[in-house]
Parts: C-alpha cells; structure tokens; sequence
C-alpha cells in the first residue's frame, strides 16, 4: 500500500517525479522490506545489480562499450581508477542530464556503469561520438576544463526556497567489505563528476555506486576500498571527508547536470 501511494503521489506531482529508475529503487526497497517481516536477511544493495547482455561484456574487452535505449545507457569497459568520473564528465558534456546511476565492478575486472538520463539539449546525442571521446581517455584537467565552460553556458533555476545542507556521511558498518560513503548536496552542473573525480585524486576504488536525484537534492552512495583492496582506516576516511567537504563548500556556476 505504501509502494501504491508513493507512486500515485509521485505521478501526481509531475513528470520528472517519477521514473523507470525511482520505480526500480521502489520495487528494491519493497523487495528488501518484505524480506525483513518474513524473518530472512535482505540482499545487499550491491546485490542488487541489473544484468547486462554478455554480448556486450565480450565486445568491451577490445574497448570502451555504448549502449543506449531511450533514456538508458549503459557503458562497459575494462575498469580503471577515475573512469567513472571520466564517464560521468563525458556525459554531461554531450548534453545528458544524470538523472540516476548505478555503477558495479565484475570479478574480471570491467565495469558497468548504467545511467538514467534527462537529455539538457533538444538534439538527440551522438552516441558514436561518445564511444569514441571514452575511448581517447581524455584527461581529468581536459574534463574540468570543459565542464566549468559548460556549467557558465547552461545556468538552471533554482527548484526550492531553500537549498538543501551539504553532508557527506560515512557509514563504516554498511558494508564488510568497503567503506560507505554518502553525499547529500544541492544540485549544480559538473558536481557528480567533481565527487568522483576526489576518489581518484585519493587513489580509491568506486566498488559500487548508486547515484539519485530527488528533487533539488543528490544523494550519492559510494561503496569505497582502498589501495589494498579493503576498507578505509581512520586517516583515510577523514582525509575523504575533508576532501568532499571542500568541494561540496566550493559549489560551482549555477545550474545542474542532473534535474
């Protein structure tokens, strides 16, 4: 019944409300939350991985993989440090408002990053194009560079009175594995790509990630490891901290890759 009413509310309020993606994080928490009340243990959230055509994890190991439906994409290619920042810079910068996102890590070594998106430009985009920046590897300095001129051009009105604080929580008994990271900020243009691209500057693993736009507010979860593959000690998490801290304070040019 909650589920019911979460929808109809959702549709209700407008388009952007509501989408493939909230209805598959819905389905998740119903499925998680019926588990709980018949006594079993719930799946991880890093369980709860979408699969993806092995045709395409097979055509990846030559390369950087594209396959885009409608508002999805999903992108696949041997995993590397900063690639997920890379991709996410190269979206916004193809005109794709991120809208949500999940990103996983195989036992072989790819990754799979899928995407939900709102397109920013009337265009449709050139997927092909796409295929071929993510293969160049361009630079981190590169991508900045062209995400701040871009956050100039396109400048978003503000969707709230008041914006929501900026908070990056650690949830160290989240995982057994990895280091739990949560970033609740407002929304500007180049934010998820600036998040990511802190990971790498630290030298970390993205393990898994689950990005969401609710609103006027990102709520990033990142599941992290650290250069030995395992979860982050003290040090570690208080230097991310301060790292994300500084860049959710440092804002950036009004506006939004995501809605």
């Amino acid at each position: 019944l909650l589920a019911a009413l979460t929808e109809a509310d959702s549709l209700a309020t407008g388009e952007t409300a509501w989408s493939r993606w909230k209805a598959e994080l819905l389905t998740a928490l119903v499925e998680r939350t019926r588990a709980v009340l018949a006594g079993e243990a719930p799946s991880s959230a890093t369980d709860a991985v979408e699969p993806v055509d092995p045709a395409i994890v097979a055509r990846a190991a030559e390369g950087a993989v594209v396959a885009a439906d409608e508002d999805r994409v999903v992108v696949v290619t041997r995993d590397e440090p900063g690639l997920l920042a890379r991709v996410v810079g190269l979206l916004t910068l193809h005109g794709q408002s991120i809208r949500g996102a999940s990103a996983h890590s195989t036992a072989d070594g790819m990754a799979v990053d899928m995407f939900e998106l709102d397109a920013v430009l009337a265009d449709p985009p050139d997927w092909a194009a796409f295929e071929a920046e993510l293969r160049a590897r361009p630079s981190a300095d590169d991508l900045a560079r062209r995400l701040e001129s871009r956050a100039r051009t396109y400048r978003a009105r503000p969707t709230a009175a008041r914006t929501a604080p900026a908070r990056v929580l650690v949830h160290d008994d989240a995982s057994a594995r990895a280091t739990v990271v949560e970033v609740r900020a407002p929304d500007a243009v180049g934010l998820l790509h600036r998040i990511t691209h802190e990971f790498e500057r630290a030298g970390l693993d993205i393990a898994h990630a689950k990005v969401a736009t609710l609103g006027h507010e990102v709520v990033d979860t990142f599941y992290v490891r650290g250069v030995d593959g395992g979860k982050l000690d003290q040090a570690a998490v208080d230097a991310l901290v301060e790292a994300l801290s500084g860049v959710l304070a440092a804002g950036g040019p009004e506006g939004s890759d995501r809605p």
